[in-house]
């Protein structure tokens, strides 16, 4: 069923379950606190396709904390780690393509969402970010394409005195290439790291959004 829309009987219902999906990829998820250090939220990326998983990554810089009166063993070197959140949409439309299937999941039916932190190369990390604070494009675009599927993209950064939210579909605007351009490989990169741990160690976590939801970092 990979790339196919799920098709579900009740349009109406699955509207209201793909709503709830999507605010879970957008809400995203925190590290979990390490003593001695403070993490501070960076930017995040989302992958948006039509039919398939929908992905977030929220970067953080977790900076090292000095506290004079009860000192904390720390390399007092900034760690940068990697928050992805996968709502498994291909997974649900399929509790959906029957009347008989969806009364099997009446008392779960929220959105399954898979979570995973990795840590990132510092220096790798940092050049990206470098890259993405410098570059220069038009605010504002005149687009000319329709599309009914494909991959919708977003990048967001939040300051503390300004936002900014990019969002764009399949290749994105010729003016906004600077950006995209950074951000594909970005995201491309991501999912290779994320890969490479998770062969390593199954380490992730899927669960129903209902469960989590109240543990996650409100993002505008």
């Amino acid at each position: 069923m990979s790339g196919e829309d799920p098709m579900p009987f009740d349009q109406a219902v699955w509207q209201v379950h793909s709503k709830g999906g999507r605010k879970a990829v957008r809400l995203g998820f925190e590290p979990e606190h390490v003593s001695g250090y403070s993490d501070k939220f960076l930017v995040q990326m989302l992958t948006l396709p039509s039919f398939t998983s929908e992905i977030g990554w929220q970067i953080y810089r977790r900076d090292p904390v000095i506290y004079r009166r009860h000192p904390v063993e720390n390399d007092g070197k900034p760690r940068f780690i990697g928050c992805r959140t996968e709502w498994l949409k291909e997974e649900d439309g399929q509790r959906f393509s029957s009347p008989v299937r969806s009364l099997q999941y009446l008392n779960r039916l929220a959105p399954t969402v898979k979570f995973e932190t990795v840590e990132l190369d510092p220096q790798w990390i940092q050049g990206q970010l470098a890259k993405l604070l410098t570059v220069s494009i038009p605010a504002f675009v005149v687009g000319s394409s329709i599309g009914l599927d494909g991959v919708t993209y977003e990048v967001y950064q939040s300051g503390t005195q300004t936002d900014t939210r990019f969002n764009w579909w399949c290749d994105g605007p010729d003016e906004w290439r600077p950006l995209t351009e950074i951000v594909f490989a970005m995201l491309e990169e991501l999912e290779d790291i994320y890969a490479f741990d998770a062969a390593q160690v199954s380490g992730d976590e899927t669960v129903p959004f209902d469960q989590i939801i109240a543990e996650t970092r409100t993002m505008p």
